[in-house]
């Protein structure tokens, strides 16, 4: 009797375990969920973002019908919808609770991936302040067990990434200019901005440098010393801080003067004034100059939300909130030229001074001489004086330099 009621008691202990209520938990699945960045609400923002929560149960499989999102913002009603699957809430005192759904949960595995799409308000004159934050957190879950029919709750305090509502937002991209690194001007890199919903203001755009090989002009490098045109060639007017050095560069930053608005397109074509000195090599390479080019940091981006009504500029927002904020970078050079044997002519007039044979290359139009060329009493009219095995002397075969040389190549 005694083993009989024992074993009856196992058996009723055991059914009682498998019986009990499945349990939930949630957690925010970051690589599905949209990244922390400007959403550009200009007329609002429909479904602009998604959090994505992964539910996991244990002890059952379960089916959820009810979910709560709480938003947390300084500003009430940031959010005007947050829709799960084909069901929708708007959020009251800033909760949206969605009734009505059927989610199956399954027990343990994988569980299951739920999105919310989160939409905005609109953003500017008699909206939501430009440069105002919404975060959207899970805060409550309500689900019945499937196998005992058990109704539970889950209270919890999940947030999605912290967005900022602006009227518009920037977008930029760095393209090469396809130029050939040589003394004089060069076009090193051409940045487009464009506006995703409405006009911007472009203040400010930091560009970083990379030199090997070659030499910026003290005024190239210096303040002022970068030349902006638009896509047409047509000047830019803008100011710019110093590159840290001539030789290697560094980040300079361009300051558009005056209201440079920009709500569609623009390209902006980077030139930057070169040297004649500094373009090193060793024989058989005549030219080797590189310089690579793209944004500086973030934070030295300079723009105003026109469109959202903003005043203040944004800038040290733009390290948290430009999402794909461009680090890439282009690069320009003068490629590897080997050396060939030229001819230079000295003219008077018609009349022939002296013709000399040197060594150099052609890096455009530009002649790259190496060597020591002495023309002593021609100095005044054009000096190609320099040490040994060393580019230093470009000659540019302009129209004015045809008054006193020609330079060619000895077949």
């Amino acid at each position: 009797m005694k083993k009989l009621f024992f074993l009856t008691a196992l058996l009723v202990q055991g059914l009682i375990t498998n019986l009990n209520a499945a349990t939930l938990t949630a957690s925010l699945v970051v690589p599905s969920s949209t990244a922390g960045q400007f959403v550009p609400a200009n007329g609002g923002a429909p479904n602009a973002t998604k959090a994505t929560f992964k539910i996991s149960a244990t002890g059952g499989a379960t089916t959820i019908s009810e979910m709560k999102f709480t938003v947390n913002s300084v500003v009430p009603a940031t959010v005007t919808d947050v829709r799960v699957g084909n069901v929708h809430a708007t959020p009251v005192s800033e909760v949206a609770y969605l009734t009505g759904l059927a989610l199956q949960v399954p027990n343990g595995g994988s569980g299951l991936d739920v999105e919310a799409y989160i939409s905005y308000a609109p953003v500017g004159v008699n909206g939501v302040p430009s440069g105002t934050t919404s975060t959207l957190a899970l805060t409550y879950i309500k689900y019945v067990s499937i196998e005992t029919a058990t109704v539970s709750v889950l209270n919890t305090n999940i947030e999605a990434p912290t967005m900022k509502l602006v009227g518009s937002s920037p977008s930029i991209t760095v393209t090469s200019s396809s130029s050939e690194l040589v003394p004089g001007t060069v076009e090193v890199a051409r940045v487009t901005t464009a506006a995703t919903k409405g006009a911007i203001t472009l203040n400010a755009l930091p560009i970083n440098a990379l030199i090997s090989n070659a030499q910026l002009t003290s005024g190239g490098g210096g303040v002022n010393g970068i030349i902006v045109k638009d896509a047409s060639g047509n000047p830019v007017t803008t100011s710019n801080t110093a590159f840290s050095s001539t030789t290697a560069g560094g980040t300079s930053t361009i300051t558009f003067v005056g209201s440079h608005h920009a709500d569609t397109a623009q390209t902006f074509k980077i030139y930057l004034v070169f040297d004649s000195t500094n373009f090193n090599g060793s024989p058989p390479v005549a030219h080797s100059a590189t310089m690579s080019i793209g944004l500086g940091p973030a934070n030295l981006f300079s723009w105003t939300d026109t469109a959202g009504g903003g005043i203040t500029p944004i800038t040290k927002d733009n390290k948290v909130y430009f999402y794909n904020y461009p680090f890439s970078t282009v690069s320009v050079s003068g490629g590897t030229v080997a050396n060939r044997p030229l001819k230079l002519e000295l003219w008077q007039g018609d009349s022939m001074w002296i013709q000399l044979g040197v060594q150099g290359a052609r890096v455009g139009g530009t002649y790259l001489i190496q060597g020591t060329v002495d023309l002593k009493r021609w100095k005044d009219l054009v000096s190609l004086t320099a040490p040994a095995e060393r580019f230093v002397q470009a000659i540019a075969l302009t129209e004015e330099s045809h008054k006193f040389f020609r330079l060619m190549e000895i077949p």
